[in-house]
């Protein structure tokens, strides 16, 4: 019953592949006019109108849907979750919810079909002036194949619990992460991940400078220095481990989520680049049309070496296929899983640039400024650049484990949307079933 958004997301997706162009991302100057001085500026105007009609449309469908939802007889808020995927899913639901300030809730009772659900609140903003705020929730929720699951919220006056603190221990050395599947470990003094199952054995190859950054920076080889570490968020569904710390010249931020069901650790990383060359370009003594080829090993790079008992398999996602590789580069679509056939990790990025294989570490590519082609041109950053990438680990191969599940499970996350009930058509069952 909702309206037709076809139009829409037919601007978007075309408006999307125009700023995924190779010519428009790379090559620089274009000859001015309607589009401005810089293609770069269009890629980025089109990615911003992009995200915003995305956005729109998932909010408008979900708004569709809500209206014919009925709530309980005392929900403050009904949330709607819908699962994109088609196969049936335990995730951390994301939902913002908006109250008046004079009637702000000190905690939230969250139920579905009447049974209470486990939350954790992420973050709470004041609008300007104060008389709205804003928290955003994660809740665990179960959701069937491409279905949709209606939650109630009450908002209560009861204090909140005394915070969980989610199985952290804090050491001069480390700080360590207990959950249900193992133990997380971050060095303080290098930045180091390490990460164990229930039984002490190690999923990530101890000393192998895992999490450590490397990158050539204006022609001097560097390696990641933390300066500060810090449990940035901690609760009952999961913990944010933060490091802040230079990359020779360049300032960089990244936050670890850890999860206490599942295994698996996100990352987000942030680096600030003011024009400074990051990497390294072949360059001939006279160009005059040669080749100047880009050294990926001297890039903006993080490294993880898998523990394994045998010879690694390394399997990599293609459009609509997965297939074995042996190449040193493997330029992968959402994921690249590598296993000995009894245990593996399966490496999920958001846009990453690649990665790099030597047989025991693979390094995914985070970033390059500097010489790229055709003599003259360049490709220079100046601003904040944030990454996201993720690693699971699994029992079994890549098929065992579900690689290709994982790997869409973490780039399309449930989408939520939290509104005060109306009189509603429809029960959730209803919904779910249909």
């Amino acid at each position: 019953g909702g309206a037709n958004r076809e139009g829409t997301l037919a601007e978007a997706w075309k408006l999307l592949l125009t700023a995924q162009h190779h010519d428009i991302n790379i090559c620089g100057v274009s000859s001015g006019g309607e589009h401005g001085d810089f293609l770069y500026e269009v890629a980025e105007r089109f990615y911003g109108r992009v995200i915003d009609q995305a956005e729109t449309v998932t909010k408008a469908s979900l708004k569709s849907v809500l209206t014919l939802m009925k709530a309980g007889e005392e929900a403050d808020r009904i949330i709607l979750a819908y699962n994109p995927l088609n196969w049936p899913r335990q995730a951390l639901v994301e939902v913002r919810v908006l109250s008046d300030k004079k009637s702000f809730p000190n905690s939230f009772r969250i139920s579905k079909d009447g049974a209470p659900l486990e939350y954790q609140v992420i973050k709470t903003e004041e609008y300007p002036g104060g008389y709205l705020s804003l928290t955003t929730l994660a809740i665990s929720l179960e959701l069937g194949p491409q279905g949709f699951a209606a939650v109630d919220l009450m908002f209560s006056p009861e204090e909140p619990a005394a915070p969980d603190p989610g199985g952290v221990v804090e050491n001069e050395e480390a700080i360590t992460v207990h959950t249900r599947w193992g133990r997380f470990m971050l060095v303080r003094a290098t930045g180091e991940c390490l990460a164990f199952d229930l039984e002490g054995r190690p999923w990530l190859l101890p000393g192998a400078e895992n999490g450590v950054f490397t990158a050539t920076v204006n022609g001097v080889d560097c390696r990641s220095q933390p300066e500060e570490t810090e449990v940035a968020a901690r609760g009952p569904l999961f913990t944010v481990v933060r490091v802040r710390g230079r990359i020779g010249e360049l300032p960089y931020w990244n936050e670890v989520t850890v999860y206490r069901d599942c295994p698996r650790l996100d990352f987000r990383t942030t680096v600030e680049v003011r024009g400074q060359t990051v990497g390294a370009t072949e360059v001939p003594a006279e160009w005059e049309g040669k080749d100047e080829p880009v050294v990926q090993e001297k890039k903006l790079l993080v490294h993880f070496t898998p523990a394994l008992a045998g010879p690694a398999e390394v399997a990599q996602d293609f459009p609509f296929t997965v297939a074995p590789t042996r190449n040193g580069y493997i330029n992968a679509g959402y994921w690249v899983d590598v296993s000995d056939g009894r245990r593996g990790l399966t490496f999920a990025n958001r846009g990453t640039m690649g990665y790099l294989w030597d047989g025991r570490r693979l390094s995914n590519i985070l970033l390059y400024s500097g010489k790229y082609s055709w003599g003259e041109r360049q490709a220079f950053l100046d601003g904040r650049y944030t990454l996201e990438y993720s690693l699971t680990f699994h029992e079994g191969d890549w098929r065992k484990g579900g690689a290709h599940r994982l790997g869409l499970e973490y780039n399309f996350p449930p989408v939520a949307l939290a509104n005060k009930p109306r009189p509603g058509k429809m029960h959730p069952a209803e919904l779910e079933s249909g």
